[in-house]
């Protein structure tokens, strides 16, 4: 593993002077476990600042992030703003976003300064929170004289920062993450470079990033967004307004990056949209097609059994392991189901591949997320043949949820791929109208 760490970390030349408006900062570091293999637990990371004059006593940061490996942030959260401090403002700091299969996993960065109001010496120790931390006293880190401190939780050591000795300059961390069950990762990054960047390229970054900034808060509220999912309106705004970015941002300069996923992203969900646009042409107003399920506890449920009456459909994963949040809106689906079960059948539908050879495992793990979300309708187990009926929208590249509403006559009404806006009221506003539709429908046709 250090042979792994090593390759990341060769630094340029460091200025040592307080950080001024025009300064640019480059952290590059690595996310590892502990135990296993190196190369399927590895994410690379960048990071970059540049600061800003501001009208307040502490000047504007800006910061960009860049990851390889185990997932990664959507543009909307691989970029951001905030003062120079010691600490981010909560959600809205630099973090590494770390995939695995059964858990995702946020890791807050450390600040550019580090207890900039303490005056560091040998064995002066002190309290932050769960982390007592101690100086070991100085020693050279990244060519630079640097205080080395350790902090330490009842656990054991939690980390250990390098922090510059003329200035609360973070020069490096190395950190223990424990993740999932309590598996040990490695988080280490150190200041690469930092330089003046000229004035003329500054502004167009600056420019660019709060150009972005504005597109951002156009299209979602939330600043750690793990996953983005934008409306054809919301892709049309992006595809214009990065235009607008990608001018104001010179190639290679801080925003680049940032601004080509902005743009690709909207890039590709135009093409996802169109796609599912095209599924959902193919399944509406058309009978529902011929087939038979059964499922957890007995569950079963035929094609023919669709008439008489509204019927949905939840396609889903329904697995115990991982358990994502909102997993699928089934806590919305089962309030539905019990506010309007006289109008309405609700059956979730667990699609997947294993049921072809662990059928009873498969069952296993969608019982046991069913008793875990006590859902009052049945979950039925599908290995793909029935969603491809109805139109899998995986196969244009986007995840499950998908909702099909079947009217009384037995056709398909409604068709949607992804999660309802939910109303803290209502629940699934959109998808009770669909419902309520496809009943006014069949009155007025004597269906």
């Amino acid at each position: 593993m250090n042979a792994i760490l090593s390759l990341c970390f060769t630094a340029a030349a460091i200025v040592g002077a307080p950080l001024q408006p025009g300064d640019q900062l480059t952290y590059r570091g690595v996310m590892i476990a502990e135990k296993g293999e190196d190369f399927s637990s590895r994410k690379l990371f960048d990071v970059e600042y540049l600061i800003e004059a501001a009208d307040g006593p502490a000047p504007a940061v800006h910061w960009t992030i860049k990851e390889d490996g185990r997932g990664g942030w959507p543009w909307t959260s691989r970029f951001g703003a905030a003062t120079v401090a010691d600490r981010w403002p909560a959600e809205t700091g630099p973090a590494l976003l770390y995939e695995r299969e059964d858990i995702d996993t946020v890791v807050p960065l450390l600040a550019l300064h580090f207890e900039s109001g303490r005056e560091f010496a040998d064995d002066v120790s002190w309290k932050d929170g769960k982390i007592e931390y101690r100086v070991e006293g100085k020693t050279k880190f990244a060519g630079r004289s640097a205080w080395q401190i350790e902090g330490r939780t009842g656990y054991g050591r939690k980390r250990t920062v390098w922090v510059a000795e003329d200035s609360p300059l973070l020069l490096g961390v190395d950190e223990v993450v424990f993740i999932g069950q309590g598996e040990q990762h490695q988080v280490r990054y150190q200041l690469v470079d930092h330089q003046s960047a000229p004035a003329e390229s500054r502004a167009a970054a600056i420019g660019a990033l709060k150009t972005l900034a504005q597109i951002r808060d156009r299209v979602t509220d939330k600043p750690r967004l793990k996953k983005l999912d934008l409306t054809a309106e919301q892709i049309a705004l992006v595809q214009t307004e990065a235009a607008k970015a990608v001018v104001k941002s010179p190639a290679g300069g801080l925003a680049a990056e940032v601004v080509a996923a902005a743009a690709d992203d909207a890039k590709s969900q135009k093409g996802r949209a169109g796609a599912v646009a095209a599924l959902e042409g193919g399944a509406i107003g058309k009978q529902a097609p011929a087939f038979e399920l059964t499922g957890v506890a007995g569950a079963s449920l035929k094609s023919e059994q669709l008439t008489g009456q509204v019927t949905v459909l939840h396609f889903w994963e329904y697995r115990d392991t991982p358990l994502r949040e909102p997993y699928g809106q089934t806590g919305y689906l089962d309030y539905l189901q019990r506010e309007r079960k006289d109008e309405v059948r609700v059956y979730g539908v667990c699609v997947n591949p294993d049921a072809i050879d662990s059928p009873r495992k498969v069952e296993a793990s969608a019982k046991k997320f069913k008793t875990f979300m006590n859902l009052s309708y049945p979950v039925l187990i599908d290995q793909g043949d029935v969603i491809r009926k109805f139109g899998d929208p995986r196969v244009a590249g986007v995840d499950l949820p998908l909702f099909v509403v079947i009217d009384p006559a037995g056709k398909v009404s409604h068709y949607f791929v992804g999660e309802y806006e939910v109303s803290r009221d209502r629940g699934l506003d959109a998808l009770n109208e669909a419902i309520s539709q496809a009943i006014t429908t069949a009155a007025d046709k004597g269906e």
